[in-house]
């Protein structure tokens, strides 16, 4: 992760170089946006693949692995991490668990970032 935005403080020396005044203003608003940016990461959304046989919906990362299935009228949402069980809940519908999946997999994201 970079600590400053320099590739847009080069573009902004090229385009205001005989501008001082505005160059400032610029520079100013250039490391707003780039603070606010690194404070507020856009994280993915996992993306979900059905694995037909298993009859389960499977999101895997490097690290994550979650998996979303129905049995009866309940739906329930797996957690792994490294191929360890972290956590298994029950949830109403199958999007409730995903969405539950997508909301632990932002938080941990978050929690490595702070």
């Amino acid at each position: 992760m970079k600590t400053e935005p320099t590739e847009a403080l080069k573009k902004l020396h090229e385009d205001t170089a005989y501008n001082v005044t505005g160059y400032k203003k610029a520079r100013e608003a250039v490391n707003i946006a780039f603070q606010e940016g690194q404070s507020s990461p856009k994280i993915r959304q996992l993306e979900w693949r059905y694995d037909k046989s298993d009859k389960i919906y499977i999101a895997e990362l490097s690290m994550f692995e979650y998996r979303v299935w129905q049995d009866n009228d309940k739906s329930f949402m797996k957690a792994m991490i490294n191929n360890n069980h972290c956590t298994i809940l029950r949830f109403r519908t199958i999007d409730e668990a995903k969405a539950a999946a997508q909301a632990d997999f932002e938080k941990r994201i978050k929690e490595c970032l702070e």
